[in-house]
């Protein structure tokens, strides 16, 4: 049974996650205390926060539709053009200033949430995923640690420094790390080497190349060129998948790089949902 590409699960979640905000359930999370539960989520198991539980998101896909359904004239922004290039750093500066000022911000109020998702969903009334490709700073965070190497690696020299009692700020870490993120994104557009457990697999047996996984995909990821998915974009939605006529796309694990027949764990995603909703309503219960 495909339980991804769900439209009705991922936004019953998602619904879910926006009503507490509005009720101001989630205003007793800080920003700092789900960042945990995101790390592990991001590097374990791609960007599944992204697509199933962001209220953003949902707001963004809904913002989509409703010009679809309006009939509003959109303007697509060309990959890999100077326009896009130049968007995808503004979800970059943004994270930076909120861990510069992080005191401040640390509990974000009701009407910050509501005028963020104002700004999400405006400009994803003309241009597709606009606030979650450009301006959410929780999606540059997770592309960051797609680069999972490359986070190791800053990371371990951060600490051999702040070690030797070299006295490197935090907010200096994070700019060079954004900075860093912002160049492999735009230069490479996908995270090849990381330690993600999920990614979506094409079985090159049963594909047609006929090209609907791409309409389906809200990112315009060209699925059906590759055997596994490592796009920038790609946040495991599994649009793509439940398009597929012909089952020749899963969300798993796969035992190697080119393999596709051989997909398992695809209960996997669901369960680290379940498990990031437990958290959430733990880390509640304790902030309350």
């Amino acid at each position: 049974m495909n339980i991804f590409g769900s439209k009705r699960l991922r936004y019953f979640l998602q619904l879910c996650i926006l009503v507490a905000l509005c009720c101001g359930v989630a205003g007793k999370i800080t920003l700092m205390s789900v960042a945990i539960p995101i790390f592990v989520s991001v590097i374990l198991t791609n960007k599944i926060f992204c697509s199933y539980l962001c209220p953003f998101g949902f707001v963004s896909e809904l913002a989509v539709k409703c010009k679809r359904v309006l009939k509003i004239k959109g303007y697509a922004i060309a990959r890999n053009s100077l326009p896009d290039k130049l968007l995808r750093s503004i979800k970059y500066i943004i994270l930076f200033l909120l861990v510069y000022i992080a005191s401040p911000l640390a509990e974000a109020s009701g009407i910050a949430l509501l005028l963020f998702m104002v700004l999400i969903i405006v400009p994803s009334l003309f241009i597709d995923m606009f606030g979650c490709k450009y301006l959410c700073p929780v999606g540059a965070a997770s592309n960051i640690l797609k680069y999972t190497l490359v986070v190791v690696g800053c990371s371990l020299l951060f600490w051999i420094l702040r070690s030797a009692d070299v006295n490197v700020p935090i907010p200096v870490y994070v700019g060079i790390m954004c900075i860093i993120g912002y160049l492999l994104e735009i230069f490479t557009y996908k995270a090849e080497y990381n330690v993600s457990l999920l990614h979506i697999h094409r079985d090159k047996n049963k594909c047609t190349q006929c090209g609907e996984c791409k309409k389906a995909c809200p990112y315009s990821v060209n699925v059906c060129n590759v055997t596994r998915v490592v796009d920038i974009d790609c946040n495991l939605c599994g649009e793509c998948v439940s398009e597929c006529k012909k089952d020749a796309l899963k969300v798993g694990i796969c035992n190697t790089r080119e393999g596709q027949n051989q997909i398992k764990g695809q209960w996997l995603p669901l369960l680290v949902v379940v498990i990031f909703i437990l958290v959430m309503f733990y880390i509640t219960s304790k902030a309350i």
